[in-house]
């Protein structure tokens, strides 16, 4: 059912020229700063000046809810929070690096491990309605962690951090953004990593979707991001 889709896709963006002018309404769970994100963004802009990007960044249940009441065309979302009715391709992976703060017992150290850091309190992005972060953190590190939830944006979770309340996780391209009394430092485990999912819902027919799909799919592949 997924590869039909997805050939369906890509028949309606590519022929006779369709969707090459419109508009696309993207949701995203991450900011889209920093590479691979940036780059794949600016490819498509350099190509499909026609189409206009509208972002919009939202917490997982929102970009659910808006997708399936078609207020947003699609999304980038990562593996573990693809709900079962969508369909999904994945474009790329990052790796996961911890945001410890300055004066932090372990902030000396290059590289870290899980268990060098599951004594500490995790600060988590959370919502009443969504608690994917803490689940999948727990999933990485193992049982027992002692979570801190904060109904916030990213950068305010790291601004904590360099407050001293705790340590987080960050993907390899938020940690580009520098944020006062906070350092990053990379995790040696084979799990520390995220997998980001294009997402749609298979009644979704339109053009510049279909265009925008095929494009995302062709340049992971070309840039070897998975």
């Amino acid at each position: 059912r997924i590869l039909a889709d997805l050939s369906a896709l890509k028949v309606m963006g590519e022929s006779a020229g369709l969707g090459s002018v419109g508009k696309i309404r993207l949701g995203v769970r991450l900011p889209s700063v920093g590479e691979p994100i940036q780059g794949l963004l600016k490819a498509w802009r350099d190509q499909n000046p026609g189409v206009e990007l509208r972002v919009y960044e939202m917490n997982e249940r929102e970009i659910l809810t808006s997708i399936e009441e078609r207020r947003l065309d699609l999304a980038f979302m990562t593996k573990q929070t693809l709900w079962p009715r969508a369909v999904a391709v994945p474009i790329y992976r990052e790796r996961l690096l911890a945001a410890v703060p300055k004066g932090h017992r372990l902030a000396c150290r290059k590289t870290l491990t899980w268990e060098m850091i599951r004594e500490d309190t995790f600060l988590v992005q959370a919502w009443e309605e969504s608690q994917t972060a803490r689940e999948y953190y727990a999933s990485l590190i193992g049982s027992g962690i002692r979570f801190a939830m904060h109904s916030a944006s990213k950068q305010s979770v790291l601004g904590l951090v360099g407050a001293g309340y705790g340590i987080t996780l960050v993907t390899q391209s938020q940690a580009h953004v520098r944020i006062p009394g906070v350092v990053f430092r990379h995790i040696l485990e084979d799990n520390a990593e995220l997998e980001v999912h294009l997402a749609w819902v298979p009644e979704n027919e339109e053009a510049t979707v279909g265009r925008f799909v095929s494009f995302m799919r062709e340049m992971s592949a070309s840039r070897h991001l998975l």
